[in-house]
């Protein structure tokens, strides 16, 4: 399916080269796809097509996460870091940034930043998988900073928000096992 749908994008842009939520939608498709060259590309050319759109701001938040995981250099992580900032001011509570952002500190070892953006994200998102991939993240960071026993929390209620989320289990079980052997 993903070849007809990228196919299809691709006809509608040829068409309609500023169609954003067509540059949008197969942006996601190369991002899906780990083509992170051509999504870079083509959520750039959302924001270049009106960069006050809602679209332009979603691709400003992929486009940061892409740019970070693509290349995990400074200036890489820095210009990131600029692009959600800017998706921030659009919409200051908006988790999905804010996880992004959470994200890119951690990527950056700033695990103190990292944990406060987690907790924002968290604070404002109503969707309970968002909060508890916060939660995970936020638990990540606690156990770089070796922090066992409040990465074990954190983890403990990003199960709770999402119970068949296997990875936050087993962060957990890797986090108590830290812990124990902290207390011995």
């Amino acid at each position: 399916y993903m070849d007809q749908a990228e196919k299809s994008y691709q006809e509608i842009i040829y068409k309609w080269p500023s169609s954003q939520e067509a540059l949008f939608k197969i942006g996601t498709i190369y991002h899906k796809h780990k083509d992170y060259g051509d999504a870079r590309k083509a959520y750039s050319k959302v924001i270049e097509v009106d960069e006050t759109t809602e679209l332009a701001r979603k691709a400003m938040i992929n486009l940061a996460i892409v740019s970070s995981g693509e290349r995990n250099d400074d200036e890489s992580l820095n210009n990131s870091i600029k692009i959600i900032q800017k998706a921030l001011i659009m919409k200051p509570d908006d988790s999905d940034a804010l996880l992004a952002l959470g994200i890119i500190y951690a990527r950056k070892e700033m695990h103190q930043k990292a944990i406060d953006a987690f907790y924002q994200s968290i604070k404002s998102s109503r969707d309970n998988k968002m909060t508890a991939e916060s939660y995970n993240n936020m638990g990540k960071s606690y156990y770089q900073m070796k922090e066992y026993k409040k990465a074990v929390q954190a983890f403990t209620r990003g199960i709770e928000e999402d119970p068949s989320n296997e990875e936050i289990r087993i962060n957990r079980k890797t986090a108590v096992q830290a812990y124990e052997n902290e207390l011995e």
